[in-house]
């Protein structure tokens, strides 16, 4: 083998010798040197056990966060839709209030003015030594008050829409 190499070397030329001889050197250094250098940037099973386990332990916490957070929003959720029954139940309220006062039929009392002139009276009164006595008086029309029956027909109806809509909401919610 070596009488191979003998002659291969005897038939290329100096300068392809050394090129030769340079990757030669490099691919020594390469071989020599390259474990060590891959070993120092890659990390070992023990380092990649560890940082998996910390990612555990760090993805468990955040489940546990997140459990929280859900729960929490949840129950405002809840809190809120709470409020909003009581709000619906008080309006619901306010409206039976007023169906009620509608339904007894309150009578509106309307006053009336009359804008009619005044009238004058004037007396002649007896009188002495040539003097005339004159009474005057005046007298207003009184007021009248009148009472005025309202239909509510059309307002009972759409309170009791109002009140059976605000009612299905409120099952709803529950």
């Amino acid at each position: 083998m070596l009488k191979y190499v003998k002659d291969i070397l005897n038939t290329i030329t100096p300068a392809q010798r050394l090129l030769a001889l340079v990757f030669l050197l490099f691919s020594i250094v390469i071989m020599t040197v390259g474990p060590k250098l891959i070993e120092t940037l890659t990390m070992d099973n023990e380092e990649f056990k560890a940082r998996l386990n910390q990612q555990k332990i760090e993805n468990i916490e955040l489940n546990a966060r997140v459990g929280e957070l859900t729960k929490q929003v949840l129950d405002n959720q809840r809190s809120c839709t709470n409020e909003l029954v009581e709000k619906e139940r008080e309006i619901l309220g306010i409206i039976n209030s007023i169906e009620t006062e509608m339904v007894n039929g309150h009578n509106t009392l309307v006053r009336v003015e009359r804008n009619s002139p005044r009238v004058e009276r004037l007396q002649r009164m007896p009188a002495s030594n040539d003097t005339v006595r004159l009474a005057y008086s005046a007298i207003e029309e009184p007021e009248v008050i009148t009472e005025i029956r309202t239909d509510n027909s059309k307002s009972i109806t759409s309170l009791r829409k109002l009140k059976e809509k605000i009612s299905s909401d409120i099952k709803k919610k529950q």
